[in-house]
């Protein structure tokens, strides 16, 4: 394994990456011995990176679903991340919320591992559209809108070109009624179902990972909805929010789940809009990413995280694993 000098960030939504600014003893970097203050040698970390879901559009028409949060791992048998003594800064993308334009949702944050030598990003799953709209390409895409008539395709996935893929299409509409179902956002083990002319598609399944020592599912993707009241796409294993219909005018769907970057469910009823102005906070959110690394136990000791949100545990098995779920820092001793 090479060692790489390396910095870890991830981007929340409507950010740029931002490279850590590492603290290097004079001694461990120039001398290459310690001297006073110097870090110990590099630790190797087997990593799970997950970007944010995007956002459920409350409707107009048949929502599409949010895309999942892309999703990357080395865990396991892959190939470790080699990270330096010292502070290295962490940000967690922030999941999908509100609108680019009436008819389109805001996608979800990225998330990424940057050093000197490699990068290594998971790209935020794309947000809901409603109407006829075709969905938008993302880590996972988002689901086709349909508000009758107009045959829509939904958002393409692994927009980050990655192998193996990170995520997987959104489904399309049909354009048949009575009921005119919108497509389901993507997830990261299959793409979001299409729509029927009675049912929303359902939102793409996630893959569980135990990285962490249990089996947790991430990265699935938000169902989408109907117009005139048909029934609600379910969202998929590993976060992903249901839709809701206008049985009860003015619905949103069902946010995706914090920490596991699931794609956002899709709403109908026009709740989107105030004379053609979008409402701030009419939309259902897409859940919050992660970052997992895990290193062997023995190197646990020098290992700190902040907040305290963030956590480090022993796996069972072995293992120091280090979560987080909001922004904050790693430092390696």
């Amino acid at each position: 394994m090479r060692d790489l000098k390396n910095n870890l960030t991830t981007s929340g939504k409507g950010s740029k990456n931002i490279q850590t600014s590492r603290g290097k003893s004079f001694g461990y970097q120039v001398l290459g011995f310690g001297s006073g203050g110097g870090f110990g040698p590099p630790i190797d970390f087997e990593y799970l990176v997950v970007a944010a879901g995007g956002a459920g559009h409350p409707g107009g028409g048949g929502s599409g679903g949010g895309g999942a949060g892309g999703s990357r791992t080395s865990f396991p048998g892959g190939t470790d991340i080699s990270l330096l003594g010292g502070e290295n800064t962490i940000t967690i993308g922030s999941g999908g919320y509100g609108f680019v334009s009436p008819n389109i949702c805001n996608s979800g944050g990225d998330s990424s591992v940057v050093g000197d030598n490699f990068t290594i990003t998971s790209s935020g799953g794309s947000g809901g559209v409603s109407n006829t709209q075709n969905g938008v390409p993302g880590g996972s895409g988002g689901g086709a809108g349909s508000s009758g008539g107009d045959l829509m395709t939904g958002g393409s996935g692994n927009i980050g070109g990655y192998s193996p893929p990170e995520g997987n299409p959104g489904g399309n509409n049909v354009n048949t009624g009575p009921h005119f179902g919108a497509g389901g956002g993507g997830g990261i083990a299959g793409g979001g179902g299409n729509g029927t002319n009675t049912t929303g598609g359902s939102g793409g399944s996630g893959t569980a990972n135990t990285i962490s020592g249990g089996s947790v599912t991430y990265a699935g993707g938000g169902g989408g909805s109907t117009y005139n009241g048909g029934n609600n796409g379910s969202g998929g294993s590993g976060g992903g929010g249901n839709a809701r219909n206008n049985s009860t005018w003015q619905q949103i769907g069902y946010s995706g789940t914090d920490g596991l970057g699931g794609g956002a469910g899709g709403g109908n009823g026009n709740a989107n809009t105030a004379g053609g102005t979008p409402v701030p906070g009419n939309t259902s959110t897409g859940g919050d990413g992660v970052i997992i690394l895990r290193c062997p136990s023995a190197e646990g000791g020098r290992l700190t995280v902040a907040p305290g949100t963030n956590t480090k545990t022993t796996a069972p098995g072995g293992g120091a694993v280090c979560t987080f779920t909001v922004s904050g820092t790693l430092t390696i001793a």
